[in-house]
């Protein structure tokens, strides 16, 4: 349809996609769809996420592979998993695309952690914290700024 189109023409200029909550096995014609329209076909992995998942996924992303911190709901957590790390090597040991690491990322020294581990860094929750203040725009621009602060020096091992 022309709304179709005009959206996907829209998101596409500014860098952005559509959110499907679809399930790789199922996503075929929509990722035939993004192909033709210049669009990432981005797939979330979890930590207990097994090793064909892994290598099912990784090959049907595009643009990146977005690892799932924690099991469980989003929002900010007070640390890490123990286990982040061997969860992006088991990851990084099947695909040579970039990968993303977002869900439970609070902090800008947990951003750091996570960029030296990842190639990118997705801080949801603790931003709109932020952005939801009274001085909202000012915090978020702040928080922002120290993000890439702490993680410009850090690059992935």
């Amino acid at each position: 349809s022309s709304r179709r189109r005009h959206t996907r023409s829209y998101l596409k200029s500014r860098g952005l996609g559509d959110v499907y909550k679809r399930q790789p096995e199922e996503g075929e014609t929509l990722e035939q769809e993004c192909r033709s329209a210049g669009i990432a076909m981005i797939y979330l992995l979890a930590p207990t996420s097994t090793p064909e998942r892994i290598r099912f996924v990784t090959e049907h992303s595009s643009g990146f592979v977005y690892l799932v911190s924690v099991t469980g709901t989003t929002g900010a957590r007070e640390r890490l998993p123990a286990d982040l790390g061997s969860f992006v090597a088991r990851v990084r040991d099947v695909t040579d695309k970039p990968l993303a690491v977002g869900f439970g990322i609070s902090s800008p020294d947990q951003a750091q952690q996570v960029a030296v581990q990842a190639d990118g860094v997705v801080v949801g929750s603790a931003l709109l914290r932020q952005a939801g203040a009274d001085d909202g725009i000012e915090k978020a621009q702040a928080f922002v700024a120290e993000l890439h602060g702490v993680m410009a020096s850090a690059s992935p091992s």
